[in-house]
């Protein structure tokens, strides 16, 4: 069953599956899991840490859905999405708005709630090697095609990187939800990308999605 909470900006909602998603625990209570990794000289070990993503956050009616892989360890830390100062995110997000960049929390998740966005990650938990996509292993998906039925207003969904819609891809079937437009954008990380390497570049490329937003300013 689906649970919902109240939290403090208006009618926004923190959702959670109980039956496919263990709520989040600060990471820094599980001790590492050890994995092994072949290269050239042979199996490596490596520490990898069980990590578990965030609810997501979604207001009322939501018509885009942008999803992440997995939060960085100073997201988790900070219960935040996108709480690394470097990631581009929210400075992407304002910039399509067409609003000055905020720092608060709260002022973000407002932004969210004004441009219909929710947010989520394809991962309910992994194993990972401090905040590197390329070290995921044991990936546990979040039940997403649940999600985007129980929001009908839901008409975009984004990929926030090419882990995001590879794990996506290969456990849901986009065909499945006709009435979606599937949007694959290089990743907010600070991290550069052969494809954007700057955030003018990833800011060009992220321009797709500006149509979609319904916030207020939205030139």
């Amino acid at each position: 069953m689906v649970g919902r909470q109240n939290n403090e900006i208006g009618h926004c909602h923190e959702v959670s599956d109980t039956a496919t998603f263990v709520a989040m625990a600060p990471i820094f209570g599980h001790a590492p899991a050890r994995s092994r990794t072949f290269t050239k000289k042979g199996y490596v070990h490596m520490d990898q840490q069980h990590v578990e993503s965030f609810p997501p956050l979604v207001f009322a009616e939501p018509k885009v859905l942008i999803l992440g892989s997995m939060p960085s360890l100073q997201s988790l830390q900070r219960q935040e999405y996108y709480g690394h100062p470097r990631n581009h995110f929210w400075p992407l997000l304002y910039a399509l708005a067409g609003r000055p960049a905020q720092t608060d929390y709260a002022q973000k998740r407002q932004l969210l709630r004004d441009c219909g966005v929710a947010l989520w990650d394809v991962l309910a938990s992994c194993q990972r090697t401090g905040s590197s996509d390329a070290s995921i292993r044991q990936r546990v998906v979040n039940p997403i095609g649940q999600f985007i039925q129980g929001y009908p207003t839901l008409h975009v969904v984004c990929f926030n990187g090419r882990e995001a819609q590879r794990t996506f891809d290969n456990h849901l079937q986009r065909s499945a939800f006709s009435r979606l437009t599937f949007i694959e954008l290089p990743s907010s990380s600070p991290i550069p990308t052969k494809k954007a390497r700057s955030f003018a570049e990833k800011l060009r490329y992220w321009q797709v999605l500006k149509p979609y937003l319904h916030c207020p300013h939205n030139a």
